[in-house]
């Protein structure tokens, strides 16, 4: 079956749903409506289909998460307007794939679960499953496993209904990424492979290329970073070999392969790759891309304390960007011109802009990030020598990270503040911290042990899988050599017959029927023998297949009728083994007179 996209949603939603049909999803009982007043026109179809197109292109383009939750709110309330359940079901779920759900949680919320109360009024088994795909997404984002489990299954079921491979596989994948998130890394890595598998059994380049990237993207979050990079490099050799190539999803794959890099090793940044990236971006106007990669190229910078590049960067060669970052991003922009001060030496600057950024780092509601911010703060105020300040920065960078219970940030914040209070002979907090930072470090190395002996029980997974595909494949050459054994032996079988037929007095027509059969399945057994060897060389690509089996077939097609005919006429004008001296009569005659003359001499 054909992969569930967007597109098809849409199609099948303007040419299938009638206007009145589940409107009872939002009163619990069939309301009274005027059949002569349509609430909709066609005209409503197609705007609510060009918001959602608008949704996407500000999602996967402009990255302007404000705008796809003003139009996705305007496309939920043109649709529901008509009372169409086709027309809520694809605003709902095209607001659902496209918004930023951990800024957006409430909303995104009550939108998924009112799909799938619209959804399941229907009998179209397929938006009920795209649905449920997307209400688990909703629950796992607000990290509420174990419905985003039974939603993930409930899809995975109606996929299995629907005899769908693309359904089955979305399922695994989302059951997988679930199951990733909530820290159950081996039974989120089955349901990874299990879906790759189905994707090569179905031969659907689009799917296997979203399971690789999902398979490099649980190598990475494992720190097995040559994994990580091979799948990448195999998400990106089958997007090459896919015509047209997507140049966009190339670029992606560029950023990606920067991101395992830099993870591997922090100290090396390939800047050549940082511009061709960032010029691609420019040229075709993708916001996404230029922001992603503007990120992770600061990130890196920041990390390294490279501010003498990171203000190279901003100042010399992308000062628009910079100016960009004021409107989009106040907080990162005051803390980037805090770096710039202190870096020229302008303590009393720098404390400012760090004060300034303060004031809207909480319009970012990720804690860690928070927690990163104050501990930046601190470390500046530390050496400015405002210690006290200092340590009221780091208690608040403390605090964030318990509450996001993220473990390096909470030791960062608390070795800094046993120093701090040591040199203010606070020896009662110090030792307090003193002894949290031996927890901590306990904690984590518990932690880095547990990953260690997932990584092993990852690796051995792998291993048992790729065996398993070994056997299977082994397996299956077997029973194909055995059936190509078995073809070859009936068509000797059959050519034996036709020659010893020719050398008896047999009708004209029977030597001409199964000379027929005999050249037919001779070629069709060439032919079969070289579509394998086509699809491999063509890598699948139809009109190279097509030329080939034009130009093969113009080849056969003469000889075979050729060859038929001159094999089928001598075998009728001659026979080619004689049985002059030979009579099966006399034969038989002989054998009778042996066996009487035995049952005489027992007498």
């Amino acid at each position: 079956m054909l992969k569930i996209t967007h597109k098809h949603w849409r199609v099948c939603i303007l040419l299938l749903f009638s206007p009145l049909t589940g409107l009872f999803a939002f009163t619990g009982e069939e309301p009274e409506i005027d059949l002569k007043q349509p609430h909709s026109t066609d005209r409503d179809s197609l705007r609510v289909a060009e918001l959602c197109d608008q949704v996407a292109f500000y999602n996967r383009i402009k990255n302007d998460n404000r705008k796809v939750d003003s139009i996705g709110k305007r496309a939920v309330e043109l649709a529901t307007s008509t009372f169409r359940p086709g027309l809520i079901l694809m605003a709902y779920n095209s607001y659902i794939e496209n918004i930023d759900l951990l800024a957006n949680q409430a909303k995104a919320l009550d939108y998924a679960l009112a799909a799938e109360q619209i959804s399941s009024t229907v009998s179209n088994i397929s938006w009920q499953w795209k649905c449920a795909l997307n209400l688990a997404q909703v629950y796992m984002w607000g990290n509420d496993y174990d419905k985003a489990l039974g939603s993930a299954y409930k899809s995975l079921t109606l996929a299995s209904d629907m005899n769908n491979d693309a359904g089955l596989i979305e399922s695994y994948l989302m059951i997988g990424k679930i199951l990733e998130r909530n820290n159950r890394k081996v039974e989120a890595f089955r349901n990874y492979l299990q879906a790759t598998k189905l994707a090569r059994q179905s031969q659907d380049d689009g799917l296997l290329t979203e399971c690789y990237s999902e398979l490099s993207g649980f190598y990475l979050a494992n720190r097995l970073f040559q994994k990580a990079a091979t799948y990448k490099l195999l998400q990106q050799s089958m997007l090459i070999k896919t015509k047209p190539v997507d140049s966009l999803a190339l670029m992606w794959i560029s950023y990606d392969l920067q991101v395992i890099n830099l993870s591997s090793d922090k100290t090396i940044v390939n800047e050549p790759e940082v511009s061709r990236v960032l010029a691609f971006a420019k040229r075709h106007d993708n916001s996404k891309l230029r922001d992603y990669e503007f990120s992770l190229y600061r990130s890196v910078l920041t990390k390294l304390n490279r501010m003498d590049l990171l203000k190279q960067f901003y100042m010399d060669q992308y000062p628009e960007e910079f100016h960009k970052l004021k409107l989009n991003s106040p907080s990162f922009y005051y803390r980037l011109k805090a770096y710039f001060n202190e870096y020229e030496g302008k303590a009393d600057s720098a404390d400012f802009y760090f004060t300034e950024a303060e004031k809207y780092i909480s319009d970012n509601s990720n804690k860690i990030l928070q927690s990163n911010f104050y501990l930046r703060f601190g470390q500046f105020l530390i050496r400015s020598g405002d210690d006290k300040t200092a340590i009221r920065k780091l208690e608040h960078a403390y605090l964030l990270a318990r509450e996001a219970n993220y473990l390096k940030f909470m030791l960062d914040a608390s070795l800094l503040l046993e120093k701090l209070f040591a040199g203010e002979e606070k020896f009662r907090q110090a030792y307090y911290y003193s002894n949290l930072n031996r927890k901590l470090n306990d904690s984590i190395n518990r932690l880095a042990g547990k990953d260690k002996l997932i990584r092993l029980e990852i690796n051995h997974e792998a291993q048992q899988q790729a065996l398993a595909e070994k056997r299977e494949r082994l397996e299956t050459q077997r029973r194909h050599n055995l059936q190509y054994t078995a073809i070859v032996v009936a068509i000797l079988s059959i050519f034996v017959i036709l020659i010893l037929l020719g050398s008896f007095k047999v009708p004209r027509w029977v030597i001409q029927a199964l000379g027929f059969i005999s050249f037919i399945f001779l070629f069709e057994f060439i032919i079969l023998l070289a579509d394998q060897k086509i699809h491999h060389l063509t890598h699948g690509e139809p009109w190279k297949i097509l030329l080939i089996k034009i130009g093969l077939i113009a080849i056969l097609l003469p000889f075979h009728h050729w060859i038929e005919r001159k094999v089928v006429h001598k075998l009728i004008s001659q026979r080619l083994i004689k049985f002059d001296s030979f009579s099966i009569w006399d034969l038989l005659k002989k054998m009778t007179s042996r066996k009487g003359e035995a049952i005489e001499k027992k007498l």
